[in-house]
């Protein structure tokens, strides 16, 4: 079952090689397959995939079932998508421990000046 509040927005600056995501709410598996395609259709936009730096903003963003946090470990781990960096928002104590687990490698922040800071510190 999909929560009415389960939502995810992608937004790709393929000039800035910069993917923005928002997720919201409490997913279903359904949520994250539809997520999974619209992921991987945007990536397109991008001059190459791999050189992308990607803010996720998970303010809005539950702790998810086992199921669904599965679904997101499998994607973190797919070199297909992989970004350059990832930086997470969320202030939620278990929804960064979930994270941590999920993608040891992200940067998780509770702002967002900092997390763009640290996703393009390397870029000049």
């Amino acid at each position: 079952m999909v929560t009415p509040d389960a939502f995810f927005r992608i937004d790709v600056n393929p000039a800035r090689e910069f993917v923005e995501i928002a997720l919201s709410g409490l997913w279903s598996t359904d949520t994250i397959r539809r997520f999974e395609t619209d992921l991987r259709r945007r990536l397109l936009d991008l001059p190459a995939i791999g050189r992308q730096r990607t803010l996720f903003d998970l303010t809005g963003f539950i702790v998810q079932v086992k199921e669904v946090a599965a679904g997101f470990e499998r994607l973190a781990a797919d070199r297909g998508i992989a970004s350059r960096r990832i930086a997470v928002i969320g202030a939620a104590p278990l929804l960064r421990m979930q994270t941590r687990r999920v993608a040891p490698d992200y940067g998780l922040f509770t702002d967002r000046a900092a997390a763009m800071e640290w996703l393009f510190a390397d870029a000049a």
